[in-house]
């Protein structure tokens, strides 16, 4: 505290809670019109997209030849031809 004074008064604030639930933070969203939510969202969008802890995703070149071995066994013709007989 700092050294007092005669004249010195204290003054107290009274700090409001700028916390919300999720509902009712969903519950003021759902008032907005639909381009409003959709503000809402791809702003949302854009904070999480900025989270590092998010899994990146794969490439389609990293990802090719995953499925080779499941397909390895078959015989991709019959197996194209079934798939057109339905």
């Amino acid at each position: 505290d700092p050294p007092s004074c005669k004249h010195q008064k204290k003054i107290y604030f009274y700090i409001m809670p700028t916390t919300l639930n999720i509902n009712e933070i969903l519950s003021e969203v759902k008032k907005l019109d639909q381009e409003g939510q959709l503000t809402i969202l791809e702003r949302l969008v854009a904070i999480i997209s900025k989270n590092k802890d998010l899994p990146k995703r794969a490439k389609l070149s990293q990802i090719s030849g995953i499925g080779s071995s499941l397909w390895s066994k078959s015989n991709i013709d019959d197996y194209i031809s079934q798939e057109r007989k339905w």
